[in-house]
């Protein structure tokens, strides 16, 4: 047997990238051969946040995941804790990265790739700015805040020192357009237009010139916040430096907004000549329409003019709140369309998101609508995608479904009968039955219902995700899904639900009677609710085990009972032809790899739950 030891460097650093952080830790310590290598991708992508990463089902032997090993985090505590204990923990470990990197300077050349997410407080800010002080003159090229105050911050000394490696800049203001020159190997441009002043004057402040042009024509990627005022300034801006000065972007990766009011503004840019179409590989498109009585027709004159693209991802963008079926399945139809038009043979990525109203309730939200639409998604959009082995992402898809009553009923009370959702799944029920939550249009508590209840559950499994505005939906996979929870009373709609000392059918019989709200007088000493961050990982188990059953459809994976004497029977011994379309699918949080077994029997593996 060959050992480690006697395989080629080259080999070995191929290996170390299937491997966490704390593997390579554990490597760099057995062997001096291998100090150098490891700490070179320990040290290479790093993202700081207060969550740790999600780690493996211990039982998955099979569909091994090793998104886990894209990143070295640095995060809080990996057990369930008070905001500030991680903190604590954090600002330890980068005072600690601090440290070594002064002690050793050459682990400076070694990080390429900073991450910071979530916002921290004082201390913890303050170390972040002083590690990036530190990097000055060192080999960084990739720097992302996603916090616009923090940015602001470290703005000040990106823009102007000399991080003369830098390939990718986050530009919150016109003017800093400027400063892209200061980059030589720029390559990446992120915006997110925070500003809200006069456009004339900001337009104004840009110094249009053959340096910022030679800056833009070697950019391969534009993100651009979905905002669709900010987007709308991007636009502008653009237009104004191709007035003065004719260019053409080259791009590999870009974001399109197609919003019905400024669709006249970007059909124009669109047939302009400012972006090569045939140079773009991925694609964010959102699209969204808030018009009454253009219903959304409009999306169908959007025709995009790109060749084999290998990465797409749509985002539901309208400014109102969703709350009915029929706009949904109308733009689930439009999506569909999009992709039965383009070329999708190449595509390796789609991603789809979702906007769904956050209280969870669609006003004609049947079984029988939702029947429908699961179709569209389990049917139809497979049949759209020509491409082999791709990986298909629907961050928020079951928070989607949430809005469906009845259907949510179903799970609750007639759902999964194993062992593990028998207990929480009556846990769910309970909570239901002594949770209130509060209706401003009522300015009173009243009783939440499934949907509720579920669709706050599934926004906080999307949150394994790293879904910020400033990331595009096509970085999905660029880092470790993320260990949250949920407190199981904070939510998007009211205020923290109201914990009950009883039950609440046994205020009154009927919820809806015209009756002075019923206030509880508080306890001289605060009561922990029994239902707590605790329970979170387990109910999310329970939403997997319903998510099964539509990961099954739309791999077509239903092999039919067995024993059924009529073998021609429909979808009978039918033995997962999905399975060649995709290779991963990510739903709401919950990851699937799905593959074949050695005799060629097709699987899915739940890979985190």
């Amino acid at each position: 047997m060959k050992l480690l030891l006697d395989v080629p460097l080259e080999i070995v650093e191929d290996i170390l990238f299937f491997l966490p952080q704390q593997e390579l830790i554990n490597l760099s310590l057995t062997n001096f051969q291998f100090y150098q290598p490891c700490m070179k991708k320990l040290y290479q992508k790093i993202t700081i946040r207060k969550d740790p990463i999600l780690k493996q089902n211990k039982d998955n032997k099979r569909g091994i995941d090793f998104t886990d090993s894209t990143q070295t985090v640095i995060y809080g505590f990996s057990k369930i804790t008070k905001e500030e204990n991680h903190f604590k923990l954090i600002n330890a470990r980068l005072q600690s990265l601090i440290s070594s990197t002064s002690i050793n300077a050459k682990l400076n050349d070694y990080i390429e790739e900073i991450t910071i997410f979530d916002s921290f407080d004082k201390t913890i800010n303050e170390s972040l700015i002083k590690l990036i002080t530190t990097l000055v003159n060192s080999g960084l090229k990739r720097l992302i805040i996603t916090n616009p105050a923090l940015r602001n911050q470290v703005n000040t000394i990106i823009l102007k020192e000399g991080f003369q490696k830098l390939e990718s800049v986050i530009i919150d203001k016109v003017n800093q357009l400027n400063c892209i020159t200061n980059f030589p190997k720029i390559k990446e441009l992120l915006i997110s237009f925070q500003e809200d002043t006069q456009e004339d004057r900001q337009l104004s402040e840009l110094e249009v010139n053959q340096q910022l042009i030679k800056s833009l024509k070697q950019l391969e990627s534009i993100s651009v916040s979905t905002d669709n005022k900010s987007y709308k300034s991007f636009i502008k801006v653009l237009n104004y430096i191709n007035d003065k000065i004719a260019f053409q972007l080259s791009l590999s990766t870009f974001t399109l907004n197609y919003y019905h009011d400024d669709i006249p503004l970007i059909e124009r840019f669109i047939k302009s000549s400012i972006i090569n179409w045939k140079t773009i590989k991925s694609l964010q498109l959102a699209i969204g329409c808030d018009d009454v009585k253009c219903n959304q027709e409009c999306l169908s004159k959007l025709s995009l003019p790109v060749y084999l693209l290998k990465k797409i991802a749509f985002v539901q963008n309208t400014e109102k709140v969703i709350d009915t079926h029929k706009y949904n399945e109308i733009w689930d139809i439009k999506v569909v369309g999009i992709l039965q038009e383009v070329d999708t043979k190449t595509l390796k990525y789609i991603s789809i998101r979702h906007k769904p109203c956050e209280n969870g309730v669609f006003l004609d939200g049947m079984e029988g609508n939702y029947l429908q639409r699961v179709k569209l998604y389990t049917q139809t959009l497979p049949t759209a995608i020509e491409s082999n082995r791709a990986t298909l992402v629907l961050p928020n898809f079951m928070k989607s479904l949430s809005c469906y009553e009845q259907v949510m009923n179903n799970l609750l009370w007639n759902g999964c009968k194993c062992e593990h959702c028998a207990v929480y799944l009556g846990d769910l029920d309970e909570y239901l039955m002594c949770h209130k939550y509060y209706n401003f249009k009522l300015h009173q508590f009243k009783d939440i219902i499934s949907s509720n209840l579920f669709v706050t559950i599934s926004e906080w499994l999307s949150r394994r995700l790293h879904g910020n505005d400033i990331l595009s939906d096509l970085d999905y996979l660029k880092y470790p899904f993320k260990k949250n929870t949920w407190n199981f009373h904070d939510n998007l709609f009211s205020i923290p639900f109201k914990c009950l000392d009883h039950k609440n059918y046994e205020e009154h019989e009927y919820d809806d009677e015209e009756e002075v709200d019923i206030f509880h007088d508080a306890l001289s000493e605060f009561e922990p609710c029994k239902f707590n961050d605790h329970l979170f990982r387990p109910v999310g188990k329970c939403v997997s085990h319903f998510i099964n059953d539509l990961i099954i459809q739309i791999v077509d994976l239903n092999r039919g009972n067995a024993e059924d004497i009529e073998l021609d029977k429909y979808n009978d011994l039918n033995d997962g032809t999905g399975i060649e379309k995709f290779r991963k699918i990510i739903l709401n949080g919950i990851c699937y790899n799905l593959d074949k077994e050695l005799n060629g029997t097709s699987y899915f593996q739940n890979v985190y739950d």
